[in-house]
Order: structure tokens, then C-alpha cells, then sequence
């Protein structure tokens, strides 16, 4: 089903081409026209955030958009006796609350179910308001984001909207508190469940196999594409990159001899965060969630690296006669040398799930994990401290509470094996 908004990336360059921009806006397919306001919520709200950020709001936005469409389509349906559905906008800048209590209970049903199940209701027209929001249910982490952006947006809209021209301290205060009342209303129908996975890291039995995969005798071939795939693996595994940074990383970034201090020498790669970047030419620009910074790799694996800069992924991004900063490329097709995305990083992990005693489940995520709860017990059997060196790692600030998490998967692995021992000695 096609819904009534859609999501455009724009590229906005200065008047000399020096510099641009990218940003993305919410269309009308009707009308062709900007949505103004949900621009403008986002621009004020999430402005400065990565762009997989600011798609997922609009996204947001254009379900209560289509929800708002849905209402005015029934109230219209059911007769003259009812009065019209009015936009929130518009209550607003008649002095009235933007939604009722109603209004928001009914919506955030709603917002419990897929997009499709809110485009069948608006296509059939001799549905009645009545209509219960019933259908498949999506993820608590996605309904609850619905919630929340919606009751921040409207927040906003009854702070933006507001006709008055000039506000005493009074009413301005009064102004805040209806916000805030309509956001909290948003807020209390955020579900408290958890339909999340836990990530599990691969045991000492899964890494080997990680590992025989890497060598020659792995699932990938003797060609440039299976050769970057090996190699993305290896880098995965040895980095503990989020796909994100692996799909971000540029040739620069690739040190082959990095003084960690002085006359000892190691490879290195160097994680940048650099979101809406002009750059990327990519539709879904990868997402890097953590800090920058440096991540010690194997001088063997910084050289492969460097040998695959002038090699094979040289000669891809000449045959397309365009230039790309960036590591990792396309090697055949119509794409060939251009950055690759996470569609394909998703297929090179899933030539994995078939090799010998790897899980289904294997992703970057996983690997991720598997490197750092690797780090966390080497690093706490040799007596270091564990938490600052998985921090540096990982790149957390220090007040982050993941290196805990491996704290704690530490001890629960140490407790699961003394057990083990104690029922040995036993029996």
C-alpha cells in the first residue's frame, strides 16, 4: 500500500559549490509540497542528529500525518451531524488543546500496528470510524518511538502555533505546562515490554570457525568480491567495529605502522564521525552510534588492508570512472566502485551462517560483541583494568554502563565454569 507522505534526501549546496549539505524533507504526493512543519519540528529538534536519525522521525511523522488523514476521512464519512476533524495546527491557533485525551489513546493504538493496516483503512471508503486498530502488530522499540515523536511533536506544535504574539512570563509559563501535559499524555502509553534479542557472543569453538572462514578454505571465493568479503570479515572480527564504522571508513584511515609508543609499532584504524556527510552518495547513510577514535589492529591485517587500497579496489573505482573516499567498495555491477551499503554488508555476514558450527544469528553486532568480551577477559586475566581498556575499545564515554555489561558476562561465564568444576569433583 502507498501512504500519502514520502521521504526525499536533498543535497543543498552553497551559492560557490563549496560546501553542502544533506538533509531530508517529508513530501506530499498529492501536492508535491513540503510538509512545512514537520520540516521544521525537524530541523529545530534533530538538526544537528546523524540523517538514519532524522529519517526514522519523519517517518514517524508521516504515520500521524496518514492517522490525521484516516480521522478527517471518517468524521467526513459519518455525516454532517459531526463537526469536521481539525488538525492540531489548527486547533491550536484557535486557542484550542490539540488533541483530546481520546484522540491520543486512539492514536497510540494505532501506533502499535504496521504502516500497511493504517494505508488498507484509508483505501477503503465505506469504512466507518468505528473501525477498531486491529492487525499486525509491530515492535515495542518501534511503537514506543512512534509515541514518543509524536507527543514531542505536538508538544511542539502547541508551543509554535500559538497565535499570541507577545507572551507574559505568566503565559508563558502556562504555555510550557500544556506542552509538557500533552507530551506526558503521549508518554504514559509507552509500553513497558522488551521484544529485543540479547546479543550472545560466539564461544571459543564459533570463534575458531570465524576464524577458518577468514583463511582460504572459508565460503568465499578467489575473486575481488570474495576477497573484500574475507577481508571485511577479518576486520569485523579483529576490530570489533560497529557496521556503521566498518561501512564509514575511509582509505586514510588505514594506518599500517602506528607508533602506539615510542620504537613499538602496530597497525591501527581510525574511527571518524562524520554524519551527513556530502561525501556519501550512499541513500542510507551508515549510522556510527559511539565516539571516534583509534582502534589497534594487527600489523598483518592493516597491510592486507593496504594491498586491497592499491589492488582490487583501485581497479573497481577506476572502471567507474568516479572517485569515492571510502574503503570498501562495490566490485561488479552497475555499482561497481561505489561505497558499499548495509544490504550487502548483511549478505557477506549471512555466507557465514552455513559454515560449520556458526549460528544463524551471526551478524557485525555479534562479532562486535565476540571482540569485545574477548578483550574484557585477556585483559582481566593479564591484570589490567578491563573496563578502561573495553572503554577506549569501544569507544563509550566513561560514564557508559556497557563496559559493565561485559563485567558482568565475565563473572557469569567464571561462575558457570567454577560450577562445572565443582560437579567433576563430585561425581
Amino acid at each position: 500500500m502507498t501512504l500519502r507522505f514520502r521521504i526525499e534526501l536533498l543535497l543543498d549546496t552553497s551559492p560557490d559549490g563549496s560546501d553542502a549539505v544533506r538533509r531530508v524533507v517529508l513530501v506530499d504526493r498529492e501536492t508535491e509540497l513540503q510538509h512545512e512543519l514537520a520540516v521544521a519540528f525537524l530541523l529545530d529538534e534533530f538538526g544537528q542528529t546523524p540523517l538514519n536519525t532524522q529519517i526514522a522521525v519523519l517517518l514517524d511523522l508521516a504515520f500521524f500525518l496518514e492517522w490525521q488523514l484516516l480521522r478527517a476521512r471518517r468524521a467526513e464519512a459519518s455525516g454532517k451531524a459531526k463537526a469536521p476533524f481539525i488538525s492540531p495546527e489548527g486547533r491550536v491557533l484557535a486557542g484550542i488543546r490539540a488533541l483530546t485525551s481520546r484522540e491520543i489513546t486512539e492514536y497510540c493504538r494505532w501506533a502499535c500496528l504496521s504502516a500497511d493496516k493504517l494505508a488498507t483503512a484509508l483505501q477503503d471508503e465505506s469504512s466507518t470510524f468505528a473501525l477498531l486498530a486491529t492487525g499486525k502488530a509491530v515492535k515495542f522499540g518501534t511503537s514506543n518511538r512512534r509515541i514518543r515523536t509524536t507527543g514531542n511533536y505536538v508538544a511542539w506544535l502547541t508551543k509554535e502555533c500559538d497565535p499570541r504574539s507577545e507572551l507574559t512570563a505568566e503565559e508563558h509559563r502556562m504555555l510550557e505546562a500544556s506542552a509538557q501535559s500533552i507530551r506526558m499524555e503521549f508518554h504514559k502509553h509507552i509500553a513497558t515490554g522488551d521484544d529485543s534479542v540479547e546479543v550472545r557472543s560466539l564461544n571459543d569453538e564459533q570463534r575458531s570457525s570465524v576464524e577458518r572462514a577468514i583463511g582460504n578454505g572459508g565460503p568465499f571465493p578467489q575473486t575481488p568480491t570474495g576477497q573484500r568479503d574475507r577481508l571485511i570479515v577479518e576486520t569485523l572480527h579483529e576490530s570489533g567495529l560497529r557496521a556503521g564504522e566498518l561501512l564509514k571508513l575511509c582509505c586514510v584511515d588505514v594506518m599500517e605502522s602506528w607508533e602506539y609508543k615510542p620504537e613499538h609499532f602496530t597497525g591501527c584504524i581510525k574511527v571518524v564521525e562524520a554524519q551527513n556527510d556530502p561525501a556519501d552518495t550512499r541513500l542510507h547513510e551508515p549510522a556510527c552510534k559511539t565516539g571516534g577514535g583509534l582502534v589497534p589492529i594487527s600489523t598483518s591485517l592493516a597491510t592486507k588492508l593496504i594491498e586491497y587500497i592499491v589492488g582490487d579496489r583501485e581497479a573497481a573505482v577506476f572502471k567507474s570512472n568516479s572517485a569515492t573516499p571510502f574503503l570498501f567498495v562495490n566490485h561488479e555491477g552497475k555499482y561497481e566502485g561505489s561505497p558499499l551499503g548495509r544490504r550487502n554488508l548483511n549478505r557477506i555476514l549471512a555466507k557465514l551462517k552455513s559454515f560449520e558450527s556458526l549460528p544463524s544469528t551471526i551478524s557485525p553486532h555479534v562479532l562486535r560483541h565476540t571482540n569485545l568480551n574477548h578483550v574484557y577477559k585477556t585483559a582481566t586475566s593479564k591484570g589490567r583494568d578491563a573496563r578502561e581498556i573495553v572503554i577506549q575499545r569501544g569507544r563509550w564515554s566513561t560514564k557508559s554502563t556497557m563496559p559493565d555489561r561485559y563485567a558482568a558476562r565475565a563473572i557469569e561465564e567464571r561462575s558457570a565454569e567454577l560450577v562445572q568444576q565443582r560437579d567433576r569433583i563430585i561425581s
